[in-house]
């Protein structure tokens, strides 16, 4: 059991430092939670930031990086569609709906509505699922007779959440992040990922942590990954 969970972490950890390394790059994360964990990632940039690097360091080592991201994999869980970040199981949808008490310590990823979930995120990843959830109903709701209204009526609901959750991973993707986050789209940011535009302060240290920081998360961090986790067990 020890092993699984070791692998497990290391794979929540090289999940989320891909995910930040997207951050720095614009690609952001969608759905109810999306906000919260940009704002993480921009608090995570902004300790990066080689200015405030104690002398005489001038930038931050990626075994840094990895610290700073430790806890955040650690209350990750993965859905089918989306990501879970049970940070707080008293605000966990999955929970609420089963009656489960907060005090849980894992979600119920069977239940899970991430598209109303506030800690339920959407990325790239996820795309295809929505996609072939929403071509997969779309086809169930033509082939319903007339006299089915009300499962007509659930399965337009569902249809129609999947459409908004793939548009907004579209979205969120395909437009440069600057027009995204200062609202230069047809749907507000808030609409589509729940971001809040970023400052001028935000995008500068975006671009530093860019510069001291342009690889992905190669072969070189997910080593540094899992080293960090052995050390820490």
């Amino acid at each position: 059991m020890a092993e699984v969970n070791g692998h497990e972490q290391q794979r929540n950890l090289e999940l989320v430092l891909a995910e930040f390394r997207n951050y720095q790059q614009g690609i952001l994360p969608t759905g109810p939670g999306a906000r919260s964990l940009t704002e993480f990632f921009a608090s995570i940039d902004e300790k990066l930031d080689p200015a405030a690097a104690p002398a005489p360091r001038t930038q931050r080592s990626d075994r840094d990086v990895l610290n700073l991201l430790t806890k955040r994999a650690a209350v990750l869980h993965l859905g089918p569609a989306n990501y879970c970040w049970f940070a707080d199981p008293s605000r966990a949808l999955c929970l609420k709906l089963a009656g489960t008490p907060a005090a849980a310590d894992r979600p119920l990823v069977g239940m899970c509505d991430s598209a109303r979930c506030p800690q339920a995120t959407h990325h790239p990843r996820h795309r295809p699922v929505w996609a072939e959830h929403a071509d997969k109903t779309k086809i169930f709701i033509g082939q319903l007779g007339t006299a089915r209204k009300t499962e007509r009526t659930r399965l337009q609901a569902d249809f129609d959440r999947a459409r908004r959750a793939r548009a907004a991973v579209t979205v969120a993707n395909a437009v440069p992040t600057a027009d995204l986050l200062n609202g230069h789209t047809k749907s507000s940011a808030h609409g589509l990922c729940g971001h809040k535009p970023v400052t001028g302060h935000q995008d500068g240290q975006r671009r530093r942590v860019r510069t001291h920081h342009p690889r992905g998360p190669g072969p070189h961090l997910l080593a540094d990954a899992g080293a960090l986790l052995a050390h820490r067990r």
